[in-house]
């Protein structure tokens, strides 16, 4: 297992599971039910490494890090639909939300790296992202009040969302899902860190397509996760992002 406790663990054994094994569980005060010795995750490396560490417990060795994400025919309908008519134009993708606060660049941000994108008339935006962060794209929306900026969060189920991406030039996204769901179909990405680490989370593979910017983290301790007001991502500025995609696209 390498989900989080405290729930992992008990759900797990009042399952019956005959074998447990779970990474990292260093320090875990469940341990005693693991079938494994306790011992920690390597900090250092990308993250799937860490999940490819289970497997050795069924005696399989692997370090081939690499995503794959197979979609359907069926799966690109609704997308080409909202896409027709920029097939020839460079689309470039902002992820705004993420999963914590932490991890998300401002507002501001976003808005004045859209008007930089949007100089070049060739180019158009779409804004990616779940239901849950609709409210966070319209308001982007609502700034830039450009046709050349499609506010496509929320329109599609999970499958589609993943053909929206693959149909993208670039995703510009911090460290979360849609940014390995990217990586996986080979969409180039250029995500953005501060209390993230690309280390452990960009991916290790394919690096000539998935480039990042990383700032350092500005206050100590330094409460990550639970960060409401993430500065240090105020570090990263639209010019060099753009900089970037430039180079890229």
């Amino acid at each position: 297992m390498h989900s989080n406790e405290p729930q992992a663990t008990p759900l797990a054994v009042l399952s019956g599971v005959k074998y447990l094994f779970k990474l990292p569980n260093l320090n875990n005060r469940f341990s005693l039910f693991h079938s494994n010795a306790s011992e920690p995750y390597g900090d250092d490396r990308y993250v799937v490494l860490n999940r490819l560490e289970q497997l050795k417990f069924i005696g399989i060795q692997s370090r081939d890090t690499r995503l794959n994400l197979y979609l359907e025919a069926s799966d690109f309908t609704n997308v080409d639909e909202a896409l027709k008519g920029y097939e020839s134009r460079k689309i470039v993708g902002f992820q705004m939300g993420a999963s914590t606060i932490s991890r998300q660049w401002f507002i501001d941000k976003w808005e004045k790296l859209a008007r930089l994108v949007l100089q070049d008339r060739d180019t158009v935006i779409v804004l990616t992202g779940s239901p849950a962060e609709r409210a966070m794209t319209k308001q982007l929306e609502e700034r830039i009040n450009d046709p050349r900026l499609l506010n496509l969060a929320g329109k599609f189920n999970i499958r589609e969302a993943a053909a929206l991406i693959s149909r993208l030039n670039i995703l510009i996204t911090p460290d979360t899902g849609p940014l390995h769901v990217a990586a996986a179909l080979k969409t180039p990405t250029i995500g953005l860190f501060a209390v993230a680490s690309p280390i452990n989370s960009n991916p290790d593979f394919d690096i000539d397509i998935h480039k990042f910017i990383k700032k350092p983290r500005t206050c100590s301790p330094c409460i990550g996760k639970k960060c409401k007001f993430q500065k240090c991502m105020l570090q990263i500025d639209e010019k060099e992002v753009y900089d970037m995609l430039k180079e890229m696209i």
